[in-house]
This record gives C-alpha cells, structure tokens and sequence, in this order.
C-alpha cells in the first residue's frame, strides 16, 4: 500500500468522532505531528520533515521513523486526518475533517499538565 488514504473517516460528512479524535492525540507523537502539520505551509510536509521535528529534542530518528511509518501515520490517515504517501514520502493534513481549535485546546492542555509550572 503506497498512499494510505483515510478509510472508516475519510470522506466524511460529519466530523471525526470525539473518542476517535481522543484516541489518536492520546499518543504524544500524533499531537505533534498534527501541530507541525497546522504550522507547515499548505498543511503538507516531507516524512522526513516530520521525523526531524520529533526527533529534534534527541531522540533516535530511527525508531520513531519506524513508529511514525508503521503506526502514528496510519492512524490518523485511517481516521480521516491526513493523507499519507509513503512512496513520496509526502504527508498531508486534510483541513476540512480536523477540528483545528480542539486540537491546539488539546495539545496546550497536555502541554500545561506535564508541566505545571512551565508559563507561556
């Protein structure tokens, strides 16, 4: 399977499911791709793009590559929130089905608990 198109969410007239949306940012590296992918320009970016943005604070590129290609990925293009061609190596957020101001609330509010005293 070259381009993973989404599936149970793609196409959809009605948004992506609460639990659905909560199960994929549950995984830290889905919020962060998902953030990344809301600042990219057109809302795309190069795998690669996407694996040196997680692996910026030093992690192994390869297993999160890894991580990234074989399951974060295709969650979220199973759920209907981004297009990913894993032949062009070519990620794409599919803006009409993701809840941009749920996402960001999310990703700020898991942000503020894993550090309390942190202020922005």
């Amino acid at each position: 399977m070259t381009v993973q198109q989404p599936t149970g969410g793609g196409g959809r007239s009605n948004p992506l499911p609460v639990d659905d949306l909560l199960e994929v940012l549950a995984r830290p590296r889905c919020r962060e791709i998902l953030e990344f992918l809301l600042d990219a320009s057109d809302h795309e970016a190069s795998f690669d793009a996407c694996v040196e943005h997680v692996t910026r604070t030093g992690d192994d590129p390869r297993p999160v590559a890894i991580q990234l290609h074989h399951a974060d990925l295709p969650l979220m293009a199973e759920e209907g929130l981004l297009v990913y061609d894993s032949r062009r190596k070519r990620i794409r957020l599919l803006e009409d089905q993701v809840p941009e101001a749920a996402i960001r609330h999310i990703i700020a509010l898991t942000q503020e608990l894993s550090d309390p005293g942190r202020s922005d």
